[in-house]
Order: C-alpha cells, then sequence, then structure tokens
C-alpha cells in the first residue's frame, strides 16, 4: 500500500518519530498518573480514613507511572543511539542531559515510592495516613510527593522551551529545577506544620470540652437537693400551741 510504503520509505525519520511516540507515551502515562495520584492523596488520603478501594487505586496507579519512566528512559537511550549516529551535534545540547539527570532523580523516587511509601500506606489500613505517625516520617512522605510533582512537570516545561537549546548549560537548567523543587517543598513542609498545628488546637478544644462534660454530669444536683431540702412556708407545719 502507498501509505506503509511512504512510511518506511525514509528509516531515519521512521526511528525518530517512532522513538518521539514512546517518548510522548511514556510522559503521558507518568505525568498523568502522577497527578492522579497526587489527587487521590489530597482527597482521600489527607484527614480521612485509609480504604482497601482506595489504596488499590493508588497501588495501581503507582505501577503505571512505573511503565511511563520505563518508556521514557527507553526513548532517552533510543535518542542517544540516534542522535550518535545521525546527528551528533545535539549531544552537546545541554538541555538532553538535563532532562535525563531530572528522569533519574523521578527513578529513585519512584523506587522510594514502591520500596516505603507503598507498604506504609498498607500498614495505615482503617486509620488516617498520619495516624501515629513520627512528624519527620510525614516530612518525608511530603518531600516524596513534590518530588514526584515537579519533577514530572519540569522535562515537560524544559522540551516546550527551544530557547535553551545550545545555549543554557545543563548546571543552570539543574539549579532552576533544584530553586523551585526547594521553593514548592517549602510550602509544602509550611501547609503540613499549619494543618498539624490546627488539628492538634482542635484536638485540645475537644478534649477540654469532654473533660467539662464529664465534670457537670458528675457535679451532684446542689441546688435541686437544697430545693428539696427546704420546706416551703406553706408547707411546713404550724404550732399546735397558740396564745391566745
Amino acid at each position: 500500500m502507498y501509505f506503509f510504503e511512504t512510511v518506511l520509505s525514509d528509516p531515519q525519520a521512521l526511528a525518530r518519530n517512532g522513538l518521539r511516540l514512546i517518548h510522548f507515551v511514556g510522559l503521558a502515562l507518568g505525568l498523568g498518573t502522577a497527578t492522579v495520584l497526587d489527587l487521590i492523596v489530597v482527597r482521600f488520603f489527607l484527614g480521612k480514613t485509609v480504604r482497601q478501594s482506595t489504596l488499590d487505586v493508588f497501588a495501581f496507579c503507582a505501577n503505571v507511572v512505573s511503565l511511563g519512566l520505563l518508556a521514557l528512559w527507553v526513548s532517552g537511550i533510543g535518542f542517544l543511539i540516534y542522535y550518535w549516529h545521525f546527528d551528533p551535534i545535539n549531544l552537546t545540547n545541554g538541555k538532553i542531559y538535563a532532562k535525563i539527570m531530572i528522569v533519574l532523580i523521578l527513578t529513585l523516587n519512584g523506587y522510594f515510592i514502591h520500596a516505603t511509601v507503598l507498604p506504609f500506606v498498607k500498614r495505615q489500613l482503617g486509620k488516617t495516613l498520619f495516624e501515629g505517625v513520627s512528624k519527620s516520617r510525614q516530612h518525608l512522605l511530603i518531600t516524596t510527593a513534590m518530588v514526584s510533582a515537579v519533577s514530572w512537570y519540569c522535562p515537560l516545561i524544559i522540551a516546550n522551551l527551544p530557547q535553551l537549546n545550545f545555549t543554557v548549560p545543563v548546571i543552570q537548567i539543574l539549579a532552576i529545577y533544584g530553586a523551585l523543587l526547594a521553593a514548592v517543598m517549602v510550602v509544602a513542609h509550611v501547609v503540613l506544620l499549619a494543618r498539624t498545628s490546627a488539628q492538634a488546637l482542635i484536638g485540645q478544644v475537644s478534649a477540654q470540652s469532654r473533660i467539662r462534660s464529664k465534670v457537670h454530669v458528675g457535679r451532684p444536683p446542689i441546688a435541686q437537693n437544697m430545693t428539696d431540702n427546704a420546706h416551703p412556708i406553706s408547707a411546713r407545719p404550724r404550732n399546735k400551741f397558740v396564745t391566745q
């Protein structure tokens, strides 16, 4: 057919377009599912009981993100081989190596999620996400989530900035990425501290209210006893001996 003849007529273009397709699929799977994961944590885990159905969705999404990362590595290595064979000048583009470093960070973060975060969430089944969890572990989980969120969007942003090609060194790109990641982490940790403080304050107020309620219930009805013991004037017995 003419369609296949046209497509197969240029093997170099076919290889490049195939790598792009794999890259876009990996980015769509990873970025889209990672965003859904963050929304699941915010909507169904924070301050709410971890349920088995939600946990199953969380684990499934984490596996889809891993597939997205695998597709990015396959396409990334494929592009390096392609550039080495057909377009060596692109190997001097610092933007490529910045994206590789960020994907490497994503991979390490993904390994940590599967090795640590997923087992932790399973142990919290039937409880709230942070119930009985130390402050340091809470901040570690928030850090993991922020690394995932920022690191998935940064390669997309970098890829859509052609002004960076062959102009900005990889160190500067990674420095901006690190600064952005640090800023997002600071905001997330401040929000977590504010939320924790608010919950602690609410807990103290609730505990004080319960204590006051118990004291009120256990207090003897003094006023009622005084009323029962006091005889009204009309009910007092009259003296039989009245002075004439």
